[in-house]
């Protein structure tokens, strides 16, 4: 209350360094993002102006999406490939699995993902997301099983607050590793560009297709 909505940058450091004594959190960037989008969108709005415009205008006419939870609540491995195969009919070309989730056999997930490949063809594009759960050795045993299937990328094998050991991880595998999801201000950033590493790294402004629920 009381605060003009146009000063964004003033907002979102004053939020940072004086109400959250700069310490980060998944709750407080969640609500500061939350809120600057709102603020952007009144920006907008007063100027009868594209939000884009405000940031640059656009650099593309159409950006690709992937399809992600259209596995989720499968009850036998057949059923995965066979909702795969689903999702490719309505359009998309690249899908996530998330084959070491649900399972601790990794020789089953390894299956599924050979199953979703054999299913969909060389085409589409296979995303695996390890959800930071293995150790670095396991990181790297369940990337080299997965190699022979062309993963598009390998997502955050090892918890992604330790970059050194991502790193390592890249360097011992041959599927390109994606971070980001976990880190939150531009330092956590820098710290994973000056390793000047192969690293993919996704932002939360990007807008993706996370779910398919709204239409099954």
């Amino acid at each position: 209350m009381g605060w003009n909505p146009f000063n964004i940058k003033n907002f979102t450091q004053i939020v940072y360094d004086k109400f959250a004594d700069r310490r980060g959190s998944v709750d407080l960037f969640c609500a500061v993002s939350g809120i600057e989008q709102a603020l952007w969108d009144i920006v907008g709005k007063s100027l009868n102006v594209p939000v884009y415009n405000l940031l640059g205008g656009p650099c593309r006419d159409k950006i690709r999406v992937y399809a992600n939870g259209w596995a989720t609540g499968a009850k036998t491995p057949d059923e995965i490939p066979q909702r795969a195969v689903e999702i490719v009919k309505l359009g998309f070309s690249a899908i996530k699995l998330y084959p070491f989730r649900d399972t601790e056999d990794e020789r089953t997930a390894v299956e599924s993902v050979r199953a979703v490949r054999k299913a969909v063809g060389p085409d589409v594009d296979i995303l695996v997301d390890v959800w930071r759960r293995p150790n670095p050795a396991q990181a790297v045993r369940r990337a080299r099983m997965l190699a022979e299937f062309e993963v598009f990328w390998y997502e955050e094998p090892v918890p992604s607050e330790n970059v050194d050991v991502l790193a390592e991880v890249r360097h011992a595998i041959n599927l390109p590793v994606v971070t980001g999801e976990c880190l939150y201000t531009k330092f956590e950033f820098r710290e994973v560009l000056q390793k000047r590493e192969p690293i993919f790294l996704t932002l939360t402004c990007v807008v993706v297709v996370e779910s398919l629920s709204s239409r099954r």
